[in-house]
């Protein structure tokens, strides 16, 4: 096969039939989308009782953590495993709240080490109790960054814009230090490890993306959603990264 395989994890979103053709889930179903569009071939990967295959992600090129609610401990699993293997990995909205967490988690590990999934989950859950409960900050209300009226026919009218560290893989990407973009989160990240860096905020002081500060990987962040503004750059550099490693 010479097409990439991108990994789409699952979304933490309880899907019921009422609610599968509501805003919310029409937003899920532009990942594959794009990446349709970018020549590549979305792999939906599936857990049993929450617990990462690895055959399933030794299929996969790249990956994609989507937006959500909740970051399931298989989402820090493949983001290690990513890294491990140095396979382009980049996450949207939660996706990239997950990447902050873990920049934490890995800033524990011993890098000659191969770490168990339990090992990484229990330095996730001291960091928990030693940052009150959470590596994220909650966002006051009504905020630029999740308006609660937002439909896919107002989108656009809820865009706010960023600015970029031109040292940064971001930077590459969309070849600008400004860029507008949408948002649909209610947290920050409150800590990022050392070995990652952010490299976007907004006007108010709201980090937008957070990156592995390793030119020779490519494990990027971005709180805003590409795929709602039809910005297909960030998933063709997801998959350019990949085919590099092919």
């Amino acid at each position: 096969m010479n097409k990439i395989v991108v990994g789409i994890l699952p979304n933490s979103e309880e899907c019921t039939y009422e609610s599968y053709y509501d805003d919310y889930n029409k937003f899920i179903a532009l990942y594959p989308k794009r990446i349709y569009e970018c020549g590549a071939i979305p792999f939906g990967i599936l857990m049993n009782d929450g617990n990462v295959d690895y055959v399933a992600l030794e299929m996969c090129d790249a990956f994609l953590i989507p937006g959500g609610k909740r970051v399931n401990r298989y989402v820090y699993e493949t983001i290690y495993y990513a890294l491990k293997h140095n396979k382009p990995l980049l996450g949207i909205c939660l996706g990239s709240q997950a990447i902050a967490i873990f920049s934490a988690i890995n800033e524990r590990l011993d890098k000659d080490k191969e770490y168990a999934t339990d090992e990484v989950i229990s330095i996730y859950q001291s960091l928990k109790s030693e940052y009150d409960g959470t590596l994220l900050s909650k966002l006051p209300d009504g905020n630029m960054h999740n308006l609660v009226d937002i439909t896919r026919d107002n989108v656009r009218n809820h865009i706010h814009d960023i600015e970029i560290d031109e040292n940064s893989i971001l930077y590459s990407i969309v070849n600008s230090k400004k860029l507008s973009v949408v948002s649909l989160h209610n947290y920050d990240y409150k800590y990022v490890g050392k070995g990652f860096k952010v490299t976007a905020y907004s006007s108010d002081g709201v980090k937008e993306a957070i990156e592995y500060d390793n030119k020779d990987y490519f494990i990027v962040g971005v709180h805003f959603h590409p795929e709602i503004m039809e910005d297909n750059r960030f998933f063709e550099r997801l998959i350019e990264e990949a085919r590099k490693r092919k």
